[in-house]
């Protein structure tokens, strides 16, 4: 965005593709959709969230938001045991501060 500091880049590419119609009639009753990032550390899952909660939706689009982006640390997940994916590793990108992980299983 000009005049922000604020590129578009990836984040608008995975909005336009969640709003496009091929995706809501594909995923129509299937749940919510989750875009998982994991990233090398804590300093670059804060500075990704932020510039997340910094940049403004694209305007064409109606539905969907910075909520659908979850970000994890790659320390926190263990290849050898798939299921550290569905444990409280996750940090929603609307989460400010010191957020508690999540897990996407729910509560």
């Amino acid at each position: 965005m000009p005049g922000t500091g604020v590129q578009i880049g990836w984040n608008a590419q995975y909005w336009c593709h969640f709003q496009g119609p091929q995706w809501i009639r594909a995923s129509a009753g299937g749940g919510r959709t989750l875009v998982l990032l994991l990233t090398k550390s804590e300093t670059r899952l804060r500075n990704l969230m932020s510039t997340l909660r910094r940049m403004p939706k694209p305007s064409k689009l109606g539905r969907g938001g910075k909520g659908m982006y979850w970000f994890g640390v790659e320390s926190d997940l263990d290849l050898s045991d798939p299921l550290t994916l569905a444990r409280p590793i996750w940090q929603p990108g609307t989460a400010a501060g010191d957020h508690d992980r999540e897990s996407l299983l729910g509560s």
